[in-house]
């Protein structure tokens, strides 16, 4: 077969055409020119297979993602978390150990009696506290009453019989126990078996309201009771204020190890607990404290056991 020429004519021809359309395609009069062939069953295919493949591949590379944007946050829990063991072992022990008050806690307010475990310690408490409560008979004798009303049953006295007003303390069954008829009763008979059990200033506040004693007899008879036997004055003066930073029996102890070092030194007899018992530093050590030096029986339990805490604390620069 042979071939067509194509003549200058047929460009000629090809151009116009072209030129035509522009001039259309400018006067508004658009014409639409296939370029490419109409899509067949064929392409329609290839077209779906390559939209799967690529659906596929994005779902892989999210997936792989994923994984290492999960490998990496187990990476930086397990490094936050190690150094907070140590932490956290702390809390157990904390909630341990507060298990006590929170029981106790949760029984006071089954009773209608709000109670605070931290309230001596935080702003405006105290040994008795400044622990503020309405009741529907009036203010408490401890304290004012500056918060939300509370119901309380009030119980009225029966001739010299009363049952306690405070509910879930134990009171009934300490009364009950030893065979009370009164509340105020109890101020004797705990002196002699002392089984009731304080758990806190608040109760110790509700207990005070039982025995018909105000906040300034309290404290009255705390002054009373602590310096009604030197034994007891002692204890509150000195022994105890050892833990607060006093130097009082400290210097005791440096003193008789400085003794006992010289007597060494000199080849003298060896310095006992019985010449510090007698010696003058004692005497004016005690009553720079207002008290009396106890007989030597007292005075060397004593002393051994505050020669005991100020060795295992490491107080004195210089040991025999």
């Amino acid at each position: 077969m042979a071939k067509k020429q194509i003549k200058q004519s047929d460009l000629q021809k090809i151009a116009d055409e072209i030129d035509n359309i522009g001039k259309e395609n400018e006067a508004g009069h658009r014409k639409v020119i296939q370029t490419v062939a109409s899509p067949s069953k064929h392409t329609n295919e290839i077209y779906k297979k390559i939209m799967m493949e690529t659906q596929e591949r994005v779902k892989r590379n999210q997936e792989q993602s994923l994984q290492r944007l999960k490998e990496q946050l187990k990476e930086v829990q397990d490094k936050i978390s190690e150094p907070l063991k140590p932490i956290v072992k702390l809390q157990e022990k904390l909630n341990k150990d507060l298990e006590p008050i929170t029981e106790f806690n949760k029984s006071l307010l089954r009773t209608s009696f709000p109670f605070n475990p931290f309230a001596p310690f935080v702003k405006g408490g105290g040994l008795l506290g400044t622990y503020n409560r309405k009741r529907t008979t009036g203010n408490t004798i401890l304290g004012g009453a500056t918060t939300k009303q509370v119901k309380r049953r009030r119980e009225v006295p029966d001739k010299e019989k009363r049952k306690p007003s405070a509910i879930g303390l134990g009171l009934n069954t300490y009364l009950k126990r030893h065979n009370l008829v009164n509340p105020v009763e109890m101020a004797k008979t705990h002196k002699k078996h002392r089984d009731y059990k304080i758990f806190g200033f608040m109760q110790l506040r509700e207990v005070c309201d039982e025995l018909n004693v105000s906040i300034e007899e309290a404290f009255l008879y705390i002054c009373e009771g602590m310096t009604s036997t030197d034994n007891r004055w002692r204890k509150h003066r000195i022994e105890k204020e050892f833990w607060r930073g006093s130097e009082s029996i400290i210097n005791i102890v440096r003193y008789y190890y400085d003794k006992h070092k010289n007597a060494q030194s000199k080849g003298l007899a060896k310095y006992t607990i019985k010449k510090l018992h007698k010696s003058e530093y004692v005497k004016n050590i005690f009553n720079q404290n207002q008290a009396k030096v106890p007989s030597y029986s007292v005075f060397s339990t004593l002393f051994n056991q505050w020669k005991h805490h100020v060795d295992s604390l490491k107080l004195l620069n210089k040991k025999k």
